[in-house]
């Protein structure tokens, strides 16, 4: 340090010298350039720096603690020269003692700049207004510098740790100093964009365009910023201009496959979404989209495909479990369904989607009581979530509080009056009092407003079977349903119970049970109905086919047991129909009322009058009321020539018979 502070004074003396006391003008000129000089000097080396900060900010992405380390470092060694040249600074404008000069080497960094200081210091006591304007200047632009460095490090720290408010405002008092940033711009918006703030993230981005017009990631978010606010046509524009100038940009293509979903676009939709899955086969955000997609294409099978296919990428993913339980419910597998809403509620207990669908399903199980609370829950947060309270409705009716019901479904109605949902709803309460004319009028709204809905055409088609309307039932509601989705199989199922009643079996087997067993041959319910057609069109034989194949399904299947017994029992094969069927139901069920009387019956056939006695005394040990089982005892007693007995008991079974049919009529 001695050798270089001569080397400086020796310099200094043979500059002043060639410039001597009464030229001071031209002393001044020469220190003005070499101030400029300097200048220029630090203003380049600043903007070296901040190519260099920025350059070193990228690899935070990978090694963000190292970064904040390093950063760390270097902002403590600015701030130990910052006070150093604080330092220099005052003693520069209050102190001519020229050894103090020697220190300033360790901060200027150029020979030019020691020859300068070291000549004002030799002249302290000429005007240094400019230089300490110029070390002013200097001096703020390197605190603002730092300081702005310092709002944007805390903005990446607070915005990697999900602090997005925190995040936000330290970048706002960054972008004061640096209003054309871009990524500072960015920042900002993705910030409010987390926040959901999606109003206040569309002018952030929208300014960033304006300086950088084709950057993919900008019209990406500003487009998902769009969608937030449900503004999906308005979405689609800048997704499409992101594609231009990114073709195969992964977040444009499966956020505009699902705006055009939103848009009702779907074979569009798809086009992109399968674009996506291709490129980036394990980003389940598209699969997830395309199974959206499906269901709405009511693709039920092909949706739950993809749900699945994201489930195996992420387990956890709550989005793809809601998706699976929505295609599981339309494919009428409410346990499944239930079961994934579980999966989803274990991740998110309070997830409104996952609430909504289990009870949803649950009501379709009957399970009003449990379904109930959770409705209850769910309008917590969406107290005017219109299906929502049909729903609670549901429940309601389901629980026997019909009356209730309906004043929930009134206030529903006076709020909306066109809401199909709740109007479909107040027929099934009205059916359920039997107040059938006035559940019709209740359905032919709800099927004005929604004339192809399924739910509507089936209840409508109950009203009409329940008025003995059989015709209409088929052609104004079943042929409807059966028209849209043909393989329905409720609508199938329900038409050919109706023929039956009508005595159509032939028609009801060939237009109903053969077409259902024809896509799910092991369907037990159409089985049994093709089975019981066949017994009454006198096909016995075929008919002990079907019951057969029943039960090598289903072995322990009661109804496939009874009527094969009857089939039986009307042969004449009493033994052979208690053994082999009788017997085998009440192995199965001990209290089963249509087994022990059937049993009965034959014993009584076999003259085995005890026996057949003792059966029909344990249905009415069970139900005391059962007009039947009286009035076989009544045959039995007789035949035990037990007269008084026997009249006792058929008064008794003519007394229970017409509180029965009374009560079939109320």
């Amino acid at each position: 340090m001695k050798n270089i502070l001569i080397f400086v004074i020796l310099i200094s003396i043979n500059f002043i010298s060639a410039y001597p006391e009464d030229n001071s003008t031209e002393l001044f000129l020469s220190f003005q350039k070499q101030l400029d000089e300097i200048s220029n000097d630090i203003s380049q080396t600043k903007l070296k720096l901040q190519e260099d900060f920025f350059d070193v900010k990228s690899t935070l992405q990978n090694n963000s603690e190292s970064f904040s380390r390093n950063f760390n470092n270097l902002s403590s060694q600015i701030k130990i020269e910052q006070d150093e040249h604080s330092g220099l600074k005052t003693q520069l404008i209050h102190n001519d003692n020229s050894s103090f000069w020697a220190t300033i080497l360790g901060v200027t960094g150029t020979v030019v700049s020691l020859i300068v200081v070291a000549i004002i210091a030799i002249k302290a006591d000429r005007d240094n207004t400019e230089l300490r304007d110029f070390i002013g200047n200097q001096d703020r632009e390197m605190k603002d510098y730092i300081q702005a460095q310092r709002f944007l490090q805390e903005g990446n720290v607070a915005f990697n740790a999900k602090n997005y408010d925190d995040a936000r405002k330290s970048y706002e008092r960054y972008l004061e100093g640096n209003p054309d940033d871009v990524r500072a711009l960015l920042k900002i918006g993705h910030a409010f964009y987390n926040l959901k703030q999606y109003q206040q993230a569309v002018p952030f981005y929208e300014k960033a365009l304006k300086i950088e017009p084709n950057n993919a990631i900008t019209l990406n978010n500003l487009g998902a910023s769009l969608a937030g606010l449900s503004k999906h046509t308005e979405a689609i524009p800048y997704y499409q201009k992101a594609l231009q100038s990114e073709p195969n940009h992964q977040d444009a293509l499966n956020n505009l496959g699902a705006s055009l979903y939103d848009t009702d676009q779907l074979d569009e939709s798809l086009k992109y979404l399968d674009k996506a899955i291709s490129l980036y086969p394990q980003d389940i955000s598209p699969l997830i989209n395309k199974a959206r997609v499906l269901a709405k294409k009511k693709m039920f099978d092909e949706s739950l495909e993809y749900c699945n296919k994201a489930i195996v990428i992420k387990s956890d993913d709550i989005e793809a479990l809601i998706q699976k339980s929505a295609a599981l419910f339309h494919l009428k597998e409410y346990d499944e369904s239930i079961l994934c809403c579980d999966k989803g509620l274990i991740i998110d207990p309070l997830n409104d989607k996952a609430l909504f669908n289990k009870a949803a399903s649950m009501i379709e199980l009957r399970q009003f009581d449990k379904a109930l609370p959770i409705i209850e829950q769910y309008l917590v947060s969406h107290p005017s979530d219109k299906m929502a309270l049909s729903y609670r409705a549901n429940c309601l009716d389901g629980l026997g509080q019909s009356e209730r019901a309906q004043k929930y479904l009134e206030q529903i109605l006076r709020d909306d009056p066109n809401h199909s949902q709740s109007l479909n709803n107040m027929g099934v309460s009205l059916s359920k009092l039997g107040k059938y004319e006035e559940a019709l009028g209740y359905y032919d709204r709800a099927l004005k407003i929604e004339p192809e809905a399924i739910d509507s055409l089936l209840n409508k088609a109950g009203v009409f079977v329940g008025l003995n309307r059989f015709d209409e039932a088929i052609n104004e509601c079943f042929d409807k349903v059966l028209k849209k989705e043909p393989k329905n199989i409720f609508a199938l199922s329900r038409k050919g119970q109706t023929l039956m009643v009508m005595n159509k079996h032939q028609r009801a087997i060939d237009e109903c049970f053969d077409v259902i067993l024809g896509f799910d041959a092991n369907n037990i319910q159409s089985l049994l109905d093709k089975a019981q057609c066949l017994n009454k069109l006198q096909r016995k034989d075929d008919a002990i086919v079907v019951y057969d194949k029943v039960l090598s399904i289903e072995p322990t299947n009661l109804v496939a047991l009874y009527e094969k017994g009857i089939i039986l029992r009307d042969e004449g094969k009493y033994q052979e129909a208690i053994d082999d069927y009788f017997d085998e139901m009440l192995s199965i069920d001990t209290k089963n009322i249509r087994a022990m009387n059937a049993k009965g019956a034959c014993l009584y056939r076999l003259d085995r009058f005890e026996e057949a006695l003792f059966e029909f005394e344990k249905i009415l040990s069970i139900e005391p009321r059962n007009s039947m089982a009286w009035g076989n005892k009544g045959w039995a007693l007789q035949a035990l020539r037990k007269y008084s007995e026997a009249w006792k008991a058929n008064a008794k079974s003519e007394k229970y018979k017409q509180l029965e049919d009374k009560k079939k009529v109320e």
